[in-house]
């Protein structure tokens, strides 16, 4: 997060150091795909695809949960982000997928004293688990074709 206000110097902190740390040890080529799972557990959970996402694994995700019945979560309208921790690897050349409830920033409690276990739901991490976890052998295959 940002110390003062974000900018593209006062964020991304922790994704950033992490891409600086895997490319001094040279295990930053060992990655093939990121994908960032951002506020994907509130009670009302809505996905929308991030333009700066890579488009293929963005894809290949949100097909997953259409064919899982869970287009009410992962909808299809998109939404523009500027930053967020996915980009340093995109930037790397990292494939990138950003999963985030842009709602909960923007109308729930986020960041505030309300923001409490309480606001989260186990169904909803339930279902961005299970269309991730169900989506890897196909990211796997995509992977291995390019």
């Amino acid at each position: 997060e940002a110390i003062d206000r974000w900018t593209s110097a006062d964020s991304l902190y922790g994704s950033r150091e992490f891409v600086k740390l895997l490319k001094r040890s040279g295990q930053l080529n060992t990655l093939s795909a990121m994908i960032l799972l951002d506020m994907v557990g509130g009670s009302d959970l809505v996905l929308r695809r991030e333009s700066n996402s890579t488009d293929w694994l963005k894809d290949l995700i949100w097909n997953r949960a259409a064919e899982m019945g869970h287009g009410d979560v992962f909808q299809r309208a998109g939404r523009w982000i500027a930053d967020d921790d996915h980009m340093p690897f995109l930037q790397e050349g990292i494939p990138a997928v950003d999963l985030i409830d842009m709602n909960y920033m923007t109308n729930g409690p986020w960041h505030s004293a309300e923001d409490t276990l309480d606001k989260l739901s186990a169904r909803n991490l339930q279902i961005v688990g299970s269309v991730v976890l169900s989506s890897l052998p196909e990211i796997a295959r995509s992977l291995s074709r390019r």
